[in-house]
């Protein structure tokens, strides 16, 4: 697996709608903003932080979750599952975006960290299977 930091974004600015404000036009808001500050995501990550006993990260940037958990000094085994997680988390959130957009659906805040959970799980027991079989 592919340490995070060789997994960059673009620093060309992204424009998404993701609501619409009073007056019915769309907000325009990039992708930090929906993975690292908008209150969804800042209670995600929190919430992610304190499943793992991490202490809370306060992050500016997509980029700067990436290269804190590259900085994290700790074993290389529970760096993978960290970093497992963490793109486990942008993953369900850009899908929890999507399903609120194009799909009208209103989905609870728990079940963006349940599907974290779930996700990471399958994903890092199937590929800890394949692994071995190398």
């Amino acid at each position: 697996m592919a340490s995070l930091s060789e997994f960059s974004c673009s620093d060309l600015p992204d424009r998404w709608c993701w609501d619409l404000d009073t007056q019915g036009e769309f907000l325009i808001e990039d992708r930090d903003h929906v993975f690292s500050s908008c209150e969804v995501a800042v209670s995600t990550w929190q919430t992610v932080f304190h499943w793992l006993h991490l202490s809370p990260v306060t992050m500016g940037s997509i980029n700067d979750t990436m290269q804190w958990v590259d900085s994290c000094r700790m074993s290389e085994k529970k760096k993978k599952v960290i970093e497992a997680v963490c793109l486990t988390t942008i993953w369900i959130l850009w899908k929890f975006r999507n399903a609120f957009i194009f799909k009208n659906q209103e989905l609870r805040k728990e079940y963006i960290v349940d599907s974290i959970k779930e996700f990471a799980f399958l994903w890092i027991c199937n590929r800890r299977k394949k692994m071995k079989r190398i």
